[in-house]
């Protein structure tokens, strides 16, 4: 969100910019609601899904250390990969300083 947020020039743009972002991040959290999803292996690679999946599993009691490993290792490479494209934006001193 802040690499994108960057980009905008304004409050109101960053907004236009990251509101249809939040709203792609809500729709597969809203998948872990509905009734026989479990956490497999395949869904544990799904970025959102994997992590509202786990903590309906957590809360419940239902978890398996593989599920929750998973989930733990795809979200830290997603987030390793999130972090390089922020630098990489902070890198950029046009971003920065708007010059």
């Amino acid at each position: 969100m802040i690499a994108i947020a960057t980009m905008a020039k304004s409050y109101k743009e960053a907004q236009s910019y990251l509101t249809p972002l939040l709203l792609v991040a809500i729709i597969p959290a809203m998948v872990s609601l509905l009734p026989g999803v479990k956490l497999n292996a395949g869904m544990a690679l799904i970025p959102i899904v994997n992590f509202s999946q786990l903590i309906k599993e957590l809360m419940l009691g239902d978890w398996s250390w593989t599920g929750f490993t998973l989930t733990l290792l795809s979200n830290l490479i997603y987030a390793a990969i999130a972090f390089a494209a922020a630098v990489r934006v902070f890198n950029n001193e046009r971003i920065l300083f708007r010059t």
